[in-house]
């Protein structure tokens, strides 16, 4: 189970309608998320990256004090499903103690090949 913050990576202009281009798309993502507009080319990555990886170490030191081993995933944890539950509560409170409020918590499936 990850934190959801779904970003995709490369051929983001492949991915547009035909009939846009990426000013149209800026436009857009700035008409639907004005309150960051602000942040935006301000060198803020490094940051958020910081805080994520902040969260992410207090959420596993929860976790490891309650005897549950997770393994950190680039933005979530990998852990024995009988101990998701406990993983989920984590997670939800490391970001409501870390920005004020719950992110939304889901399961993603992992490869055969990674359980090899």
């Amino acid at each position: 189970m990850t934190i959801s913050l779904r970003q995709t990576r490369g051929g983001s202009k492949e991915q547009l309608p035909a009939d846009w281009n990426m000013q149209r798309f800026i436009a857009a993502f700035e008409e639907r998320h004005p309150e960051i507009v602000p942040l935006l080319g301000k060198g803020m990555a490094l940051e958020f990256m910081g805080l994520e990886s902040r969260m992410l170490v207090a959420i596993l030191l929860d976790l490891l004090g309650k005897g549950v081993v997770a393994l950190p995933m680039h933005d979530g944890l990998m852990v024995a499903r009988s101990r998701k539950a406990e993983a989920v509560a984590a997670m939800e409170n490391g970001s409501l103690s870390a920005f004020g409020r719950k992110f939304i918590v889901d399961e993603k499936p992992v490869a055969a090949a990674c359980l090899q």
